[in-house]
């Protein structure tokens, strides 16, 4: 701006004598500069007071240098402010030191020579507008003597000497000095901005002082500005230029970081740069100059956008679309906001109030085009956003970074910058690759260059101590605590105290105690008598406590706060706070800190303003409470009222934050804007599903009612629907809600309720409204249907009723043909059929159905992509189901992938379920490891959208639980089920919850894998009897019955042991686990009296367990020692073990081996010989050459003294000579064959057994002793044959 004698500063000089004119200072300086300041930054300018009251220090007025340093600031300056009381100020011919300054100043103004008498007033008054009456714009003033009278006058009563000095003349001789300048001046008033001789006060004249310079600024000097009306694009431009003005003013240490961009700006394939540092560190500055110095490079076509400094920029497509439209004028030179709406350029919001995902996804790709453009044209796109950690986000789910295209054209560079602390934003940055600028603190040097410079905008200067004092503080390291000692010292307006107020500033240990200091100073400058209160903090508290920051509307409303009273201190605070849409929040954390620390650590206090805002807002609700409002589309009127339930949180109210919460208007927005939230704050008020439920539907009574007599009292009621029809759309958000929120208690009352309403208006309306009626009923027994499949106990009649509602489309399509809401609708209700079967587990239903409902969806020109990819997740879960694991991995992943694409902004709880039961997948597969990595990511996911207590985080500790059980670490299996425990209770789902019992379940488990039943046996009492009452036990891990069962046996509670076995044996599992509980039951039938196996029904006894499970060597085995054996049924026993044979043929003739043992009674050792016999010969059919069957065979003859049956048998073993190692059978044989009669053969095998049994001693001993008796044998029938 060619007017201003800097770039970007207007400098206004405010010149009067030292003494006596404070008042008039401290007037401006508190009430009028902020909105002076205000006014410039408007215009992308900085204001700069010129006030030398304080400034020139003892070295300069040492050295002489005052009137040249005072004389040379006015040459500097766009505008003069004079104004004298009765003191004329330091004069003197004959004062030494004064003729000395101006000895120094004659070289530079030799107008000095002619007025070396006047004061160093006069001579800026002189400078300023006498000698050239015009040439700067000057405002003058004089004030009325009788004011001076009265402070001096109240001096002399006072006995203050000092004060009787300010308001004194020094002479009558400067009183006559004082008289010709006004008549000079008053001679020259036409060529000034106003001359005021004899005003009042010092507040009248700050006043006008104020009113004349910004109608001088508005109408002349920003006059070319003005000139033609802004686009809403320059509006919003002028906003942000406003701020990089005010962050290039002042500035050091920043070289190097340029560098480094400047760097990256010149590559062919430059790399994306995030900027890091602590709360005013310099990341804004740094981003403003270097800007700026691109600016001047005609080939880089650079968009910046400073969040949280300008309106509504720190919402995701206020961002977009801004930088959007920036880059679009740099390509074609048009303007492409003319013609719309300030809110239109500046944000793109659904009726509800939320982002809409749509116009974001276009604007990210528009991005991407024009910056393309841009490089196809030769120029370089940058892109800066300052300040990514403000940015907001309606959703905790909401994806990091969503909106920073991933891929952008080669050659373009992004810069962001954010906090140290913004773990997510940076985290992910750094996964895209992005360079890191961390920004440091300041040296010794940089830290003197910007205290020099932030003085020397203001005209002052410290002593060479005074700046080297603040230069040595360890805290002034970090520019924002520089900035804001610099700004306090150059507000401050006693210069005999300023050391002492160095002293206070440069000691505060943290940005938060030096906000605290400020907050003390805006206090005395802002805290004025005609206001009652205190305005400083009432206004900040307000601020503080209200998370999402408070509008200036509603705080004057509520205070009653003076526009006048308001505006000074709004100004002041300009710099410290963000304007999100229209409202104000602190732009330092460390400010909403100081606050906390000085006003709000008082309970008391806290509790005050809190109260305050609750009552405000109540009475802003209740507005709404006889309005006809019923509509989504009106709810924009309650966002003032929706700071309430999180102001009841911090009161700790839980009773009003549940009546709050359930109130029609606040549940109906919240559910449009934030459900999320929503859930959030209900876990706050501790409610059960059930009793949230019930708040709701009273709530909705409540509303019925009053919307029924507001439509009787206008008369009405006849020509509209019915009131209950109106008001189903809140019924059917209750539902949402509630299944959102892991609530299903409720649900199916609420369900009904709306249906009811809706089938009493069908049968009572004939008219035009009825097609709409019926969609409505039919999407309601659409999520009743919904409902009941999501449990085992009702899944039947839910399926039953998503079938009605089939055939019922499928009619409608042969009527009307296959429209997309048709497709749509029978995809939805064969999806839930699948869900239906899933928990009834008939999977083979499950895709049956889950197909038909993907082939639907696919023959609508737009498909429902959700739908089809939870589709796909119920398919993958079957595959699972049927240990098919890869093949579900792969149908989870292509449903992961779609939705991750779906939803374009969010990670919703379905991509969280999804991971988790790929995990599952993973841990079957025994990789524990990925499943571990996908559990955490799952419960990460789950967490952020639905907060911890919530079913579906409490199932993914249950799963990291049984993960952990695979480990056999227990200390973490049972700590995780723990925690899957406490969320459960604190929802009230315990026994009725079927994911709880599984907990349960999970817990005894691990226990008895630690083999530690006492512990468990108290859970599993109460886990049983549930099971029993629930007629669910064969829905549970029936090992845990099967272990408990074994457990009570080896206790000796065999009547325990036959409650747990009868429970199994009656329900549809007592076939698992191939039959052991029929096992089960004869052992313990076996210690218990008779009437016990007496009364079991035939069905649950081993005789029909053997029936059924023919291979199970268990069952067989029991039934075949304590039934058929006793019985002496060797037919039967013959036809079990050929039917074990049968059915293990891996086992071949072990088999017989085996179940021949089975003959021998453990407790007496006697043999079953005609069984064991059979056994023998049966397999002996099947495997004559069988050397243990032949040997065993063998054995039984000799034990019945057979020995001529036993020897062939013996013999057989020797047969294929594998066993003539085997001195132990040799014997054997050798002893059956004697036995026999067959003594060669026996003497032969005894020659066998000597010639291998060298070392065996004994051995050869008992076939020596056994060569005897068969020499003696064979001597006897040698001698019987002779005779």
């Amino acid at each position: 701006m060619s007017k201003l004698k800097s770039p970007h500063v207007v400098k206004i000089f405010f010149s009067s004598p030292f003494g006596g004119m404070e008042e008039e200072r401290e007037e401006l300086t508190r009430r009028y500069w902020p909105s002076i300041a205000h006014l410039c930054n408007s215009h992308g300018l900085q204001f700069a007071a010129v006030d030398m009251r304080w400034g020139i220090t003892a070295e300069s007025s040492d050295k002489a240098q005052v009137i040249n340093i005072c004389l040379r600031e006015i040459d500097r300056s766009d505008m003069f402010v004079g104004f004298f009381g009765q003191r004329y100020g330091w004069h003197g011919a004959d004062d030494a030191g004064l003729q000395k300054n101006f000895d120094n100043a004659l070289p530079r103004y030799p107008w000095l020579a002619d007025v070396r008498d006047r004061s160093v007033t006069e001579l800026e008054f002189l400078h300023g507008f006498l000698n050239n009456p015009g040439y700067i714009p000057a405002t003058l003033f004089f004030r009325d003597k009788m004011y001076d009278d009265m402070m001096r006058e109240e001096g002399v009563q006072k006995g203050d000497k000092k004060q009787v000095f300010k308001y004194s003349a020094e002479s009558e001789h400067s009183s006559h000095m004082m008289e010709d300048l006004k008549q000079r001046v008053s001679e020259n008033r036409e060529k000034t901005l106003g001359v005021h001789i004899d005003y009042k006060t010092p507040a009248e004249a700050a006043k006008i002082m104020y009113e004349t310079i910004m109608s001088y600024l508005k109408t002349v000097l920003f006059a070319d500005l003005s000139s033609h009306q802004k686009s809403p694009r320059e509006e919003v431009l002028s906003q942000h230029d406003a701020f990089l003005a005010s962050r290039c003013n002042i500035y050091v240490h920043g070289e190097q970081y340029q560098d480094i961009l400047n760097k990256q700006v010149s590559a062919e394939q430059p790399q994306h740069v995030y900027i890091t540092g602590e709360t005013g560190s310099g990341k804004s500055a740094l981003l403003c100059n270097w800007v700026a110095s691109l600016r001047e490079n005609t080939v880089i076509a650079v968009a910046y956008h400073f969040c949280g400094f300008a309106d509504n920029s720190t919402d995701v497509s206020s961002l977009l679309s801004r930088i959007v439209t920036e880059f679009e004028y740099i390509h074609t030179g048009k303007d492409n906001s003319l013609g719309k709406s300030d809110k239109n350029v500046e944000t793109t919001k659904s009726t509800d109030g939320s982002d809409d995902i749509g116009d974001i996804r276009a604007l990210v790709q528009k991005l991407q085009s024009v910056m393309g453009q841009l490089i196809s044209r030769g120029k370089k796109p940058v892109l800066v956003v300052d300040g990514i950690d403000k940015v907001t986000y309606i959703s905790k789910i909401t994806k990091v970074l969503y909106w920073l295209p991933h891929n952008l054209p080669t050659g373009s560079l992004v810069v962001v910058s954010t906090l140290t602390s913004d773990v997510a934003n940076i985290t992910e940055l750094a996964a895209r690759n992005y360079l890191n600028i961390a920004i440091q603190p300041l040296d010794t040097d940089s830290k003197r260059d910007m205290a020099v410079q932030s003085l020397g905008a203001s005209g002052k200067e410290l002593s060479p101590p005074q700046l080297e004092r603040i230069v040595a503080a360890e805290m002034t390291k970090i520019p924002l605590f520089l900035n804001i000692t610099m700004a306090e010292l150059i507000a401050f307006g006693y210069f005999r105290l300023l050391d002492k107020k160095i002293d206070t500033l440069i000691n505060s240990s943290s940005i938060e105690e030096l906000f605290s200091h400020m907050l003390g100073r805006l206090e005395e400058d802002y805290n004025v008598e005609e206001y009652q209160g205190n305005l400083v903090e009432q206004v900040l508290c307000c601020i503080e406590l209200c998370s999402q920051g408070m509008s200036e509307t509603i705080l004057l409303e509520m205070f009653s706060i003076p526009g006048h009273i308001w505006t000074p201190l709004y100004y002041a605070l300009e710099n410290m706070v963000i304007h999100q849409g229209n409202m104000i929040k602190f732009g330092f954390k460390q400010l909403g800190d100081a606050v906390e620390a000085k006003y709000l650590s008082d309970p008391d206090k806290r509790n005050f303003y809190l109260q305050k805002l609750v009552d405000y807002f109540k009475a802003f609700l209740l507005k709404f409470d006889k309005s006809m409002l019923t509509e989504d589309s009106q709810m924009g009127l309650l966002q003032p009222a929706m700071k309430l339930p999180g102001l009841l949180v911090k009161l700790g109210d839980r009773e009003a934050l549940a009546h709050c919460l359930s109130n029609f208007f606040v549940f109906t927005y919240l559910c449009g804007t934030n459900p999320y939230q929503q859930i959030y704050l209900w876990r706050k008020t501790g409610l059960t599903g059930r009793e949230i439920a019930n708040l709701l539907l009273a709530s909705f009574d409540q509303r019925l009612t009053q919307v029924y007599f507001n439509l009787l009292d206008t008369d009405q009621l006849k020509g509209s629907n019915r009131p209950g029809t109106m008001l189903v759309p809140f019924l059917m958000r209750v539902n949402k809600f509630l299944k959102m929120a892991g609530l299903p208690e409720g649900i199916k009352e609420v369900l009904e309720r709306a249906i009811n309403i809706v089938t009493e208006s069908l049968e009572q309306n004939h008219g035009d409204n009825v097609g709409n009626l019926r969609s409505t009923l039919h999407k309601l027994q659409y999520d009743l249907a919904c409902h009941l499949c999501e449990s085992y106990h009702t899944a039947q009649q839910g399926i039953d009723l998503h079938l009605k509602l089939l055939a019922g489309y499928e009619c409608q399509v042969q009527q009307q043909g296959k429209t997309d809401h048709l497709m749509k609708e029978m995809g939805h209700c064969c999806h839930g059929i699948g869900v239906g079967y899933t928990n009834l587990k008939q999977y083979d239903k499950v895709i049956e159905y889950t197909e038909k409902s993907i082939e639907h969806h696919k023959a609508c020109r737009h498909p429902d992509i959700e739908n089809i990819a939870t589709s796909w997740t119920n398919i993958g879960m079957c595959h699972m189901h049927e240990e098919r694991y890869e093949a579900a991995i792969e149908y989870l992943d292509n449903s992961i992938k779609t939705l991750e694409e779906y939803y374009f902004h969010e990670v919703p709880p379905l991509i969280g379920e999804i991971l988790t039961n790929k995990a599952l997948c993973l841990r079957r597969l025994n990789r524990l490891d990925e499943a571990e990595q996908l559990y955490f990511k799952s419960l990460d996911v789950k967490i952020k959208a639905v907060g911890r207590k919530h079913h579906i985080v409490a199932m993914a500790y249950m799963n990291l639980g049984t993960l952990e059980s695979h480990r056999e670490n227990s200390i973490k299996a049972l700590e995780y089920n723990k925690q899957a425990l406490e969320i459960y209770e604190s929802l009230g789902q315990t026994w009725d919850n079927s994911a709880y019992v599984m907990v349960r379940e999970n817990n005894l488990l691990t226990l008895i894998n630690e083999c530690e039943y006492e512990k468990a046996d108290e859970d599993y009492q109460q886990l049983f009897a549930w099971r029993v009452q629930d007629g669910s036990i064969d829905r549970s891990l029936l090992c845990i019955h099967h272990e408990m069962a074994k457990f009570y046996l080896r206790e000796g509670r065999h009547e325990e042991a036959y409650k747990v076995c009868e429970a199994l044996l009656r329900s549809s599992a007592r076939g698992a686990s191939q039959g052991v509980a029929y096992l089960l039951m004869e052992i313990v039938c076996q210690n218990l009296p008779p009437e016990f196996r007496d009364r079991l029904p035939a069905e649950h006894r081993l005789a029909y367990a053997v029936d059924l499970f023919p291979g199970n060597v268990g069952i067989v085995q029991n039934y075949v020692i304590h039934t058929l054996i006793p019985r002496n049924d060797v037919d039967e026993v013959a036809r079990m073990v050929n039917t074990l044979h049968e059915g293990d043929t891996e086992l071949g003739p072990q088999v017989y081996v085996l179940t021949s043992a089975w003959c021998v009674n453990n407790n007496t050792g006697e043999v079953n010989e005609d069984c064991q016999q059979r056994i023998l010969q049966e397999g002996l059919i099947r495997y004559p050459d069988n050397i243990e069957m032949n040997l065993n065979m063998a054995k039984s003859y000799r034990r019945l003294n057979q020995p001529d049956l036993a020897y062939p048998h013996a013999e057989k073993t020797m047969e294929d000579g594998s066993q003539l190692s085997n001195g132990n059978l040799l014997m054997f044989v050798a002893q059956t064959a004697a036995l026999a009669g067959h003594l060669d053969a026996a003497s032969g095998y005894c020659q066998k057994i000597v010639d291998i049994a060298e070392k065996d001693e004994g051995l050869a001993a008992s076939a020596a002793e056994l060569q005897e008796f068969i020499k003696e044998g064979q001597k006897k029938t040698q001698e019987k044959d002779n005779t």
